[in-house]
């Protein structure tokens, strides 16, 4: 903020007229003291001061507010002072006096100016109503009044990120994340001004609602912010499943953002049995999944669709089923256990394994992809433990079911590329 006055001395501007009469006039023929309009202006003329767009209302974008008078007839020793003041706090923002040529007693015309303006500390002029005074020798001579409108607050970004920094801005933007991450919503508004709410809902794949949050702004900060929103199973890993979040700015919907949610076991399991991202694909059939490393993978339709997968040593007790139904030929949910029973009681026949316990579940991917699972645990004769795992899963009129068989030294390897498959099954 500064003041700057521009002055042209009338004593010299008549001297070139009448040159022999100067000190006669200059005592007997004082000049009139007269002031125009104190005018509150966005710019001026940068060689005369005058005004360049008068206006009593800004917008907070605005860099510079002028303040400009034209003067007639003040002597260089006389002094003027500008103070402008904040009517909504009472702040006297810039008080200054100057002398209009100093050291010197000729009369001069011209224009006073003085501005207000943000810098690298101050970022925008607070919105309010002001009031400009311009005082000469000690007298108030004129008033103007403005005002810098408050602005309307807007989102400018949503990001979805499992970090952010220590003003809530994203740091790894992604719609993917695992189970035992927070899930973070970060939104950027152009302005944080009190009176105003942000609001996030989150929904899972069937639309229920998981959580609401609401965040009330309750001061006012007029630049650009970040406002987190977060989503974190207390005390658990947040169930895999495809989400959405919705963002609400004073209760009007902004927009809505979808995000998957994979098992953390999944999520390891692609590091260590995933890497080389070998893909079957089956467009007969609309299905896809990862083939893990090393493994191979034989297909055949007989009524249907058989992918067997085996290692490729063949000499691992883990190996997986995938099956595909002909279209609208399969049991309906509701027969699921049934048919799961039956192939469970046809295992224990032909490996002479012993049912001792039965596990049942609803489950999602994190691609949004319901299945059933069932568990089935055995004993063999030498007491070694088995495991059966069927997923079931219906699309576009087909049933599709994943089986696992596995040994119990073998469990942890089993799992992974169990939860490895179905996180990244697709139907197309």
């Amino acid at each position: 903020m500064k003041k700057v006055n521009l002055k042209r001395s009338l004593v010299v501007s008549l001297a070139v007229v009448l040159i022999t009469g100067l000190i006669s006039f200059a005592t007997s023929c004082t000049p009139k003291l007269s002031f125009g309009d104190l005018t509150v202006c966005e710019d001026i003329n940068q060689e005369t001061y005058e005004p360049v767009g008068q206006k009593d209302e800004f917008d907070i974008e605005v860099k510079k507010i002028y303040a400009t008078i034209e003067y007639y007839g003040v002597k260089g020793e006389d002094n003027y002072r500008y103070s402008w003041v904040s009517l909504d706090t009472g702040e006297n923002i810039l008080d200054e006096t100057l002398k209009y040529s100093e050291g010197e007693s000729d009369y001069f015309e011209g224009y006073a100016m003085s501005f207000i303006g943000i810098n690298d500390e101050v970022k925008v002029i607070p919105p309010g109503d002001y009031k400009i005074e311009f005082y000469h020798n000690g007298e108030l001579e004129k008033t103007a009044n403005f005002e810098v409108k408050k602005p309307v607050i807007e989102i400018l970004e949503v990001s979805l990120a499992n970090e952010v920094d220590e003003n809530s801005a994203p740091v790894n933007k992604t719609q993917q994340f695992i189970s035992t991450e927070i899930i973070y919503a970060c939104v950027k508004v152009n302005y944080y001004i009190a009176g105003n709410n942000l609001k996030a809902k989150w929904y899972d794949s069937n639309g229920d609602l998981v959580i609401e949050t609401l965040h009330t702004l309750d001061v006012d900060l007029f630049e650009p912010s970040w406002i987190a929103f977060s989503l974190a199973a207390e005390g658990r890993d947040i169930p895999a499943d495809a989400y959405k979040v919705e963002i609400y700015l004073n209760n009007n919907l902004y927009d809505t953002y979808d995000f998957e949610v994979s098992d953390a076991r999944g999520a390891e399991a692609v590091e260590d049995y995933f890497t080389r991202g070998n893909i079957y694909y089956n467009d007969k059939y609309f299905v896809s999944f990862s083939v893990p490393d090393d493994w191979i993978y034989t297909e055949s339709e007989n009524g249907g669709l058989n992918v067997t997968l085996t290692e490729q040593s063949g000499n691992l007790p883990v190996s997986f089923l995938f099956l595909a139904s002909p279209s609208g030929d399969y049991p309906q949910s509701d027969q699921y256990k049934d048919y799961a029973d039956e192939i469970s009681s046809g295992i224990e026949v032909e490996s002479n394994l012993k049912l001792v316990d039965v596990q049942e579940e609803e489950k999602v991917t994190g691609k949004g992809i319901k299945y059933h699972e069932f568990i089935y645990l055995y004993n063999d004769s030498d007491n070694n433990e088995w495991a059966e795992v069927m997923a079931f899963s219906e699309y576009n009129n087909r049933l599709y079911i994943l089986f696992a068989t596995v040994m119990d030294d073998y469990f942890d390897m089993g799992e992974s590329i169990y939860l490895g498959i179905m996180d990244s099954l697709e139907f197309k």
